[in-house]
């Protein structure tokens, strides 16, 4: 039930789907089996970007907490230095 794929279109574009099967057995054979695709295409794109701007806000946030730190810990030791003069 609702394993993700990937298959290609005839145009030769990768379409990311869910595929649901189901199959009536009778004994040790199956008398009939069914199989549902369902195209999630543009929801992947939308977690695709999605993630890609987590990864951009997160790295701004540690790009911009480091900046902050470093004049933050310059004035901490000349703080320190005055205080122990």
């Amino acid at each position: 039930q609702n394993v993700e794929a990937t298959l290609r279109h005839r145009d030769g574009s990768p379409r990311h789907v869910l595929i649901s099967s189901s199959a009536r057995v009778r004994g040790a054979s199956a008398r009939a089996i069914r199989c549902f695709t369902r195209d999630i295409t543009a929801r992947k794109q939308t977690e695709i970007q999605l993630q890609d701007a987590v990864r951009a806000r997160d790295d701004f946030i540690a790009i911009a907490s480091h900046e902050l730190r470093n004049p933050l810990h310059a004035l901490h030791l000349h703080l320190v230095s005055v205080i122990e003069a």
